[in-house]
């Protein structure tokens, strides 16, 4: 089905249903043609952050180091659980 036919399919109830994220569930209105919405989390979407110890590290202010460690620590301590559905 072409995406742009989604809204009336739904409306019609031609479709039980749409697979999207949130954002274009609301960008294009979904929501007033369907009542519910599941959340599986079952993409799997790994992001990389990757960073040389000979390029931008070192040069980086200590309290960058802290403030940056702080964000990704507790992702880094969570993920796991996530992923095994924890």
């Amino acid at each position: 089905m072409a995406f742009p036919e989604v809204y009336t399919a739904l409306e019609q109830r031609v479709v039980d249903g749409q697979e999207n994220p949130y954002p274009t569930i609301l960008g294009n209105k979904f929501q007033e043609v369907q009542k519910f919405v599941s959340e599986t989390e079952h993409i799997y979407n790994v992001q990389s952050l990757l960073m040389s110890k000979k390029g931008v590290w070192p040069f980086m202010l200590a309290q960058l180091v802290v403030l940056f460690l702080m964000v990704l620590f507790p992702v880094l301590v969570t993920w796991p659980a996530k992923l095994i559905g924890g």
